[in-house]
């Protein structure tokens, strides 16, 4: 009797762990790109435009289907004193905005955001940005309520960040799959 507990036990240990893994290595589809200021943004497939999202051009936000997940993309006139202080952040990593053509960085955000109920909610993002050679700063951050972010949360921003492609260039794509490998060894800012 306590043989066949311990096999189910394995079994469901063995099974959590897969479905994890397949969550966290499931390559990551792009939705049709749409405009924003300067650049094309293409968000995951399935996520949907979030309700305050801004009507100016030039943010947009996403939310995701199965979790408390918002993706917003924004564009702004940069300035240097942003662009240094970004780059001077310890926890800022290089990032590739394959589609653009440029490096960014990319650090994790922490803070606790207050609700109109005045309960309280800590929330996590990774906050993603580079500058074109206009001195426009476009940037990504992935809005995480209530959970730490992980090494599928920067897959999945690089995957973003690899798909905005300057307007005017390949407008009419239709969905596409982008895969990001997993690292061999993950890097320390993913253990946060």
């Amino acid at each position: 009797m306590q043989a066949a507990m311990w096999v189910i036990l394995a079994a469901t240990l063995g099974l959590a762990q897969l479905v994890s893994y397949q969550r966290q290595n499931a390559p990551v589809v792009l939705d049709s790109p749409v405009p924003l200021g300067p650049v094309m943004v293409a968000p995951p497939e399935g996520w949907t435009v979030a309700p305050d999202s801004d009507s100016d051009g030039n943010a947009i936000a996403y939310e995701s289907p199965q979790d408390e997940r918002i993706l917003q993309f924004s564009v702004s006139r940069g300035s240097p004193a942003s662009a240094a202080e970004s780059g001077a952040d310890r926890d800022a990593q290089t990032i590739s905005f394959q589609g653009l053509h440029r490096e960014g960085t990319i650090r994790p955000v922490r803070e606790v955001v207050r609700l109109p109920d005045g309960s309280a909610v800590r929330a996590e993002s990774l906050l993603a940005t580079t500058t074109l050679a206009s001195g426009v700063e476009v940037s990504i951050e992935l809005v995480i309520n209530g959970t730490r972010t992980g090494p599928a949360d920067r897959r999945l921003v690089q995957a973003v960040a690899n798909g905005i492609t300057p307007a005017g260039q390949g407008d009419a794509r239709r969905p596409r799959t982008i895969r990001t490998a997993p690292k061999k060894s993950p890097a320390p800012d993913d253990d946060q």
